[in-house]
């Protein structure tokens, strides 16, 4: 996955660099004549002032807040970032790498946008499709064709991350939990989890592909690529309290951070998605003209009386605002259990229990060889088991079957292939 991600990447590259040239430099004499012939007209002036384009500095700053946490706490960021990373040390190295890629292929974005304005000038053709017509204006056939497949290598790939990513997810945080439970009785159905975690994760890709195409079919027509995107960025803005205020802070409690996403992510449905259902058919319009429950203060677009913003802005605003304020009374209200304070500690002060030091271990564990064995082959499959316990035998130069005892590298190598495969929680 993440080689054909990579590939893609380089595609999408070169593709978007090959149009801008060519829109920069064979359509127009460079960037000064494009900017000359833009500039004389009105109307693209005025989309380079935030007051005159509609857009204020509020809405801007919340649109760069969402950016900045969508490439974080997106599924697919998180799932390549973390769940796909073999080596700490490639994080040291996307730090420098991605910013230089974002700014590649950025370069020609707004000679692209300018460019398709002076020559669509009534908006007879969509912004997002402007890197497609333009080459098929000047009957620039191989190129159209060279956009067309890097702008479906990216699309396909990340279709293909985010259904992988949100398949671990549901199958790790939300069924494997209750089937384990249900099943933790009988040895036979526990010894079968590996072909039914597979299927569950089969079953959860269907289930997502099919319920965003439902989606994009109801409001697709009705609305743009970029408000669709920020639709989602402003859904999964809704964990950065939670994650931010995990890391930083002890006080927090397991409540507060239910509690908190619950009220995000009800304002966020209300503010966002069902509003863009029933302006596209599928709802009533009635709760957006007069408010729910017909109260004025619940519109969805002027929640509490707060108009002149965006309406991804001003979902973004109440949202995040509800669900700060939320985690943080419901956290100094609430006791934290015994697990939840280890589990802050140990996330707060994390530094201190970082591999190699070995006395502030929280928990001392003991098991035997054969019991990893038999864990990892119910949830990994027995070639994956043995294929893994090779590997430590051979990079540790020490045979298991001499030592009935698990060691705590065994144990740690252990649990970090088995949260790999079934989740931290589980």
């Amino acid at each position: 996955v993440v080689a054909a991600v990579a590939f893609e990447s380089l595609v999408k590259l070169f593709a978007f660099l090959a149009v801008g040239i060519f829109v920069t430099f064979g359509m127009y004499q460079g960037l000064e004549d494009l900017f000359q012939q833009a500039m004389q007209r009105e109307d693209v002036l005025r989309l380079f002032s935030l007051e005159e384009s509609g857009f204020d500095g509020t809405s801007w700053g919340l649109s760069l807040l969402l950016s900045m946490l969508a490439i974080i706490l997106l599924p697919r960021q998180f799932h390549l970032a973390v769940v796909e990373n073999t080596n700490p040390d490639f994080v040291q190295k996307a730090s420098w790498l991605l910013p230089l890629y974002l700014l590649l292929i950025n370069i020609f974005v707004l000679p692209i946008a300018l460019g398709g304005m002076l020559q669509f000038p009534l908006g007879e053709v969509e912004s997002d499709m402007f890197v497609l017509h333009l080459p098929l204006l000047e009957n620039k056939a191989v190129l159209a064709l060279l956009v067309f497949i890097g702008g479906l290598s990216a699309a396909t790939s990340m279709v293909i991350v985010a259904v992988i990513a949100l398949s671990i997810m549901i199958s790790n945080n939300l069924v494997l939990p209750l089937l384990l439970r249900a099943t933790v009785i009988n040895e036979q159905s526990v010894a079968d989890l590996y072909p039914r975690l597979l299927g569950i994760r089969r079953v959860s890709i269907a289930l997502v592909l099919l319920l965003a195409y439902a989606y994009f079919k109801s409001v697709g027509p009705e609305y743009s690529l970029v408000s669709i995107g920020l639709i989602s960025f402003t859904a999964v803005a809704q964990f950065a309290p939670v994650i931010i205020g995990g890391i930083y802070w002890k006080r927090a409690t397991r409540a507060g951070a239910i509690s908190a996403l619950l009220v995000g992510f009800v304002v966020w449905a209300f503010t966002l998605p069902l509003p863009t259902m029933a302006e596209a058919g599928s709802l009533s319009r009635d709760f957006i003209d007069r408010g729910f429950f017909q109260l004025a203060f619940l519109k969805p677009y002027a929640l509490f009386g707060m108009e002149g913003m965006d309406r991804s802005s001003h979902a973004a605003f109440w949202s995040l605002l509800l669900n700060t304020a939320t985690y943080f009374t419901v956290s100094l209200y609430t006791e934290a259990r015994p697990q939840e304070g280890t589990q802050a500690v140990l996330f707060v002060d994390v530094e201190k229990y970082q591999e190699g030091n070995r006395d502030l271990d929280m928990i001392k564990r003991e098991a035997k060889v054969a019991d990893i064995m038999v864990l990892l082959n119910r949830f990994l499959g027995e070639q994956r088991a043995s294929e893994l316990l090779w590997s430590f035998e051979r990079q540790r130069g020490q045979l298991l079957a001499k030592s009935p005892r698990a060691s705590d590298e065994l144990l740690a190598y252990a649990e970090n292939h088995l949260a790999g495969a079934i989740g931290a929680a589980s």
